[in-house]
């Protein structure tokens, strides 16, 4: 029955792929005077797009951050296409340091506020992320463009295909076992580069096309007291709404933090009133300090009269994203961009 599924899935996305393969290329000033469903929209900047296979968080957020702080010259404009899932507010927005106090975290989305509080790049939101990229074009003119989760969007044509590959996906992929994926395996033919973290027990000869490989690991950027109204305690409850909550939970042993309670909300969770009282409550009958994810800390900062009402302190992770190939990560970059 496994083998049915995938082969029915893997069916259908190689008939879109084709579908693409054979789609007119247009550049973005032309836009507007096709029709087609089918296209490929090519950019004046060069182009990367960051994506993923499963259903979840692999890091492409901080990949993000670490490409652009780290790799990516200094000298060229970068800009940012993303669509901000789970938005109260659905609207095209560019978002800039001259716009920025325009909008609020329901217009922009909680990964691109991220995103901006740590880069100050512009980014360009909508919902279909080949209008973000027009909108972006005609706003900032950028030399450089990411696409955020690009990797299913293919009305973009992209310089450079990156696809990170999570840990529970290569544990399954290792065992042959059944997986649900956005994509069916078959599709990683289709990056330009893997990303995936280093791990020793796990065998993937012969699994993976002949792509060049990069290794990475998330580490401890800093745990941060954002509002701090008392003595902080020695007690933690720990809350995050991402797609991976493990994962925080995981950082906080390594560091020597046991939470005394975990409390898990849905991805891109939009926070009201209500939440923080709850869970402000919760830390004043427990006698302990709240702590989340930088994610999180985006959607409720501007809470921070009820943190301080009630004297309850909030602390936040923030992690980085380490690649471990780095020159080799930087020839790649050089090859494809031209920079």
């Amino acid at each position: 029955m496994t083998e049915l599924i995938n082969k029915i899935w893997s069916y259908f996305v190689r008939r879109r792929t084709k579908k693409f393969a054979k789609s007119p290329v247009i550049c973005t000033k032309d836009f507007s005077q096709t029709k087609k469903k089918y296209f490929r929209l090519r950019a004046k900047s060069k182009v990367i797009s960051i994506g993923n296979l499963n259903f979840g968080g692999t890091g492409k957020t901080p990949l993000i951050v670490t490409l652009v702080s780290e790799f990516l010259p200094k000298n060229k404009k970068i800009g940012i296409v993303a669509k901000g899932y789970k938005r109260a507010v659905i609207q095209d927005l560019v978002l800039t340091e001259e716009n920025f106090s325009d909008f609020t975290i329901n217009q922009i989305g909680d990964e691109p506020l991220m995103l901006f509080n740590r880069l100050k790049v512009p980014i360009s939101i909508s919902q279909h992320k080949y209008r973000a990229l027009i909108n972006l074009e005609k706003t900032i003119h950028p030399d450089i463009t990411i696409v955020d989760d690009g990797y299913q969007h293919l009305w973009i044509e992209r310089d450079l295909n990156i696809l990170l590959i999570d840990i529970k996906v290569l544990n399954k992929i290792s065992k042959n076992s059944f997986i649900l994926l956005r994509e069916p395996l078959s599709s990683i033919e289709r990056a330009d580069l893997v990303m995936m973290p280093l791990q020793q027990n796990i065998k993937l000869t012969g699994i993976l096309p002949n792509l060049p490989i990069i290794h990475f690991h998330f580490e401890l950027d800093k745990i941060k007291p954002e509002f701090l109204y008392d003595q902080s305690k020695n007690n933690y409850i720990a809350f995050a709404g991402i797609a991976n909550p493990q994962r925080f939970f995981n950082t906080l042993y390594e560091h020597n933090i046991d939470p005394i309670k975990k409390i898990k909300f849905g991805d891109h969770h939009n926070y009201t009133k209500d939440d923080i009282a709850k869970l402000i409550s919760l830390a004043k009958r427990k006698k302990a300090d709240l702590i989340t994810t930088e994610k999180d800390f985006v959607k409720i900062q501007n809470f921070e009269p009820l943190f301080a009402e009630n004297n309850i302190n909030l602390h936040c992770l923030y992690i980085k994203f380490e690649i471990i190939e780095k020159d080799l990560f930087s020839q790649i970059l050089k090859q494809k961009l031209n920079v």
